[in-house]
């Protein structure tokens, strides 16, 4: 109780009510909210405060207790925990006596464990509705809606994964997409029986089957006339620009985020990552080292208050702060510390961070 007491003192209570508002560590296990005892050694749970999937005792603490088995729903009589008939999980039944027992596998709803009701299988599997059966038999692949023959078992599917399947109608069974198509359909009389409807990004939908776009290109057309295709604009991926001479997708210059105004090679203004900027050539050039922004300095200098952390700005160029310094250097410049020192050091008047075990081990005289 002790232990208890030390921990919950550490939590907030609630001035009228003595309710424990922080109660990760505080309220009984599996207790949603609690109250602390009169005498503040322990904790309380309140009425129906248990988690789903447990109950609460009658001790002294109110305690959650565990239902049995597959049960969400249970009560407690003193000695054992009992689910109620209603209180059964998905996929299970009540089986009397205050247990749940699990319906066939596959199967969501059922009143014993050998048959499942109908139409009530897992998506992808179908029922036998043989009576001394009902069972869920898979559909096969790909396939989430089908029946079962009552002798043979054997599936016939009605209905397939939309995503990169379609329903075979001479087979009754699922054929896979041809390859980047996400959606097709399946006709017994054409030429092609699959026929691609809708391809993946960067791909188009030509003679039935999916062709890839020109490189780094998201979306594009087909000419049938150059048997060529051609992106659209601003479909480039990023970091690449259309060339409407070709249709194709080149790549802006090297540290560059976008180039659709100077084009290819180049980079527009503004669009250089972190430490670099444009150059007059149109090109990204680095900043001084350990600068991330130096668009008005220009390249090779850093812009005022832009050096990275742990350095300041001194004649162009980002240098260190005191090596023990954690709190910046940008006032006092570099070699030197603002306000905050690393652990075990100070602030001197000379703006250095000077370590402190030294000064705890001058013996006293």
């Amino acid at each position: 109780m002790k232990e208890v007491s030390t921990v919950a003192q550490k939590h907030k209570l609630d001035s009228n009510t003595n309710e424990v508002t922080n109660i990760s560590s505080v309220c009984p296990q599996y207790c949603l909210n609690c109250v602390m005892s009169s005498d503040g050694t322990s904790s309380i749970c309140n009425a129906g405060a248990c988690t789903t999937g447990y109950v609460q005792m009658d001790d002294a603490r109110k305690s959650c207790s565990s239902c049995p088995s597959n049960c969400m729903v249970c009560t407690y009589n003193g000695q054992a925990t009992t689910c109620l008939p209603t209180g059964c999980v998905l996929g299970s039944f009540y089986s009397g006596s205050g247990t749940c027992t699990n319906c066939p596998t596959n199967c969501n709803y059922c009143n014993s464990s050998s048959s499942c009701y109908s139409q009530q299988c897992d998506v992808g599997y179908g029922i036998n509705l043989k009576v001394e059966k009902r069972t869920c038999i898979s559909c096969g692949t790909a396939c989430t809606v089908c029946d079962i023959n009552q002798d043979t078992d054997a599936a016939t599917c009605r209905k397939c994964n939309p995503a990169g399947y379609t329903l075979n109608t001479d087979t009754n069974s699922c054929d896979a997409c041809s390859d980047h198509c996400l959606a097709c359909t399946y006709s017994s009389t054409a030429a092609v029986k699959n026929t691609c409807t809708k391809c993946d990004s960067g791909y188009i939908v030509q003679n039935s089957a999916c062709i890839a776009c020109p490189p780094n290109c998201l979306e594009c057309t087909y000419s049938t006339t150059s048997s060529k295709t051609t992106c659209l604009v601003g479909r480039c991926m990023d970091k690449y620009v259309l060339v409407t001479a070709d249709g194709t997708c080149q790549a802006c210059g090297s540290n560059c985020l976008s180039c659709s105004s100077n084009g290819a090679n180049l980079c527009d203004t503004g669009k250089c990552i972190s430490g670099f900027t444009l150059a007059s050539d149109k090109t990204c050039q680095s900043c001084t080292s350990n600068c991330v922004k130096c668009e008005t300095a220009g390249p090779g200098n850093c812009d005022s208050g832009s050096c990275a952390s742990g350095y300041a700005l001194s004649n162009g160029v980002c240098s260190a702060c005191d090596p023990n310094c954690s709190g910046g250097c940008a006032s006092n410049g570099p070699g030197k510390c603002d306000s905050t020192c690393a652990k075990y050091f100070v602030l001197a008047p000379t703006y250095n961070c000077i370590s402190t075990i030294f000064f705890m081990f001058i013996p006293y005289r």
